[in-house]
Formats: C-alpha cells, sequence, structure tokens
C-alpha cells in the first residue's frame, strides 16, 4: 500500500494561525525587534490572541522583551538552544516559501521547478535583503510571475526577483559552467515547487541528448584556417598531392617554427636556384622572359 496522501498543510497541523503570523515575523527577521502594535497590526488578528502569543513565546525563551519608555519591542532569542531549528521549520512550512508557494499556486501546472536561493535561503538574509526566485518553465513568462507575486511582495515587506529558463536553456548553461547558474544551483535552496531529485534530472536532460548526438560536445574545438599557396599545381598531379602532405604537416623544428618540406621537383625557395626562378624581366618586346 502507497502511503496515505497528507490533506492538511504541516503548518496548520503543528501552529494556529495567530501562532503563525507572529513567528513568521519575528523569525523572519531574527536581528530585527517589533513594537507590541507593529506585531498586531502586521498578523491582522486581534490584540488579545497576539499578546497571549508572544508573552507564552516569552515565557519558553524563544522571545526577548524589552521595554523603552511607553512601548513594548519583542525579539527573537537567537541564543536559544532550537532557534535554528524552529527557523529553519517555519522557513519550509509558513515562512517565505509558503507564501511564495501560495502565490504561485496559478501557475503551478506549468512550472517544473522553483526555489527560492540566495541569502534567504541559507538564512543570511537581513531585513533589506531581497527574495530571490530561480523558476524552471517551458511555457511562462517573466511577466507572468511577476503579476502573481506582486501582493506577496507587499506582504513580506521585501522585493522579489523571480528569474525563469526553459528546460533547455538551463540545462545548457548547466552543461557549459554558467557562473550564475551553477552557482544558484550547487547554493543553498528552498524548494517551492518540485524537488533536487526533478532539478537534477533536468540538468541531465539536455546532457544525454548532446552525448548521444555528438561524443565530441563538451570538447573545445579550435578550427584554423589553412594558408594555400597562390599558385598550385593540380590535385590530381604528384607535385601537388606532395604539396597538400606539406601543407598538412604541423611544426617539427625544436623551436617551434614549421619544419621545411622538400618537395620532389621542386626547388628549395631558400635555394639559388629558387631565387633564380623567381626574377622575372621584361624584355624588349614588353614580353615576360625567363632569365634561362
Amino acid at each position: 500500500m502507497g502511503a496515505d496522501t497528507p490533506t492538511q498543510p504541516i503548518a496548520s497541523a503543528l501552529f494556529g494561525a495567530t501562532l503563525q503570523g507572529v513567528l513568521r515575523l519575528i523569525f523572519g527577521f531574527p536581528h530585527e525587534r517589533f513594537y507590541q502594535r507593529q506585531i498586531v497590526r502586521h498578523v491582522g488578528l486581534g490584540y488579545g490572541a497576539v499578546q497571549r502569543v508572544l508573552r507564552r513565546l516569552e515565557r519558553c525563551g524563544l522571545l526577548l522583551r524589552s521595554v523603552e519608555g511607553r512601548q513594548t519591542y519583542y525579539q527573537a532569542n537567537t541564543d536559544s538552544p532550537v532557534f535554528e531549528e524552529l527557523r529553519g521549520l517555519i522557513r519550509k512550512t509558513f515562512g517565505v516559501a509558503d507564501m511564495v508557494r501560495g502565490a504561485l499556486a496559478p501557475l503551478e501546472k506549468q512550472i517544473r521547478v522553483a526555489f527560492n536561493h540566495g541569502s534567504v535561503a541559507g538564512g543570511t538574509d537581513t531585513v533589506e535583503s531581497d527574495l530571490d526566485l530561480f523558476i524552471i518553465a517551458d511555457s511562462l513568462r517573466l511577466v507572468d510571475v511577476v503579476a502573481v507575486l506582486r501582493h506577496t511582495q507587499k506582504d513580506l515587506g521585501r522585493e522579489v526577483n523571480p528569474t525563469v529558463y526553459q528546460t533547455k536553456e538551463f540545462a545548457r548553461k548547466l552543461s557549459r559552467g554558467h557562473p550564475i547558474v551553477a552557482n544558484v544551483v550547487v547554493g543553498p535552496k528552498l524548494f517551492v515547487v518540485g524537488n533536487q531529485v526533478e532539478l537534477t534530472r533536468l540538468g541531465e536532460i539536455r546532457l544525454d541528448q548532446a552525448s548521444s548526438r555528438d561524443p565530441r560536445r563538451g570538447r573545445r574545438v579550435v578550427r584554423t584556417r589553412r594558408l594555400r599557396p597562390r599558385c598550385l599545381p593540380d590535385r590530381g598531379s604528384g607535385h601537388g598531392l606532395a604539396i597538400q602532405r606539406c601543407l598538412q604537416r604541423g611544426p617539427a623544428n625544436g623551436d617551434g617554427s614549421p619544419s621545411r618540406c622538400r618537395i620532389p621537383g621542386v626547388p628549395d625557395r631558400t635555394s639559388p636556384a629558387s631565387h633564380s626562378l623567381s626574377r622575372i624581366h621584361t624584355g624588349p618586346a614588353g614580353k615576360r622572359n625567363r632569365p634561362f
């Protein structure tokens, strides 16, 4: 028997709506502090419910409370022994990834893989950090993605920077070692659509097709122009074949200079006979005469 299909989101099973809103804000920006009314306004629920959640989290050591004048501030306790684990759970269930997942729901059938990367995925983001979103989709335009993320960008209080690649374009740049694509693939990721297995499979599709078509693909092919003499004998003649073989030879001397090719019946250009053949003068009648 296969595994049962989840009928309830993980976040809803573990956390109530008020607790989700408070944790999303405070643990989304752990190095920032928020005053109580600001938290109530951001969560959008009753003042009493938010206040009870804040007090409960403070008593168990997850939040730090400070009072300045008439304002009460709350901040995530980064020294808590479960801080990193709780923040990771929030990011994967109802944090940034969950909000982006909900925004992309209308386009989910057109998306093959989508994930957050950069400082947000790595947990090193600040209140001024942008949200980088990487999407692989064959029939999706960037303008469509920007349109559905507009409201989520306001709710997050961050600028969302989506990048859309077609499957072939992504695989081609990955196989060629494109610096941006390579860094994104090996860096930390928060998957919104798909997973690491699907991402790896998409990257291998193009490589398999290329290797089956051309086994030399991936090698660097250097094309050179072969210089031909201005006047070559007929290819069918003995001299013509000898000259062709001579042109195909590479450098043979120890200093890297071209090797001297001796063709039967053709004088060497460095010999006196060669100079005598190259001297042509004009006779009295204006005709070109040979010197012998």
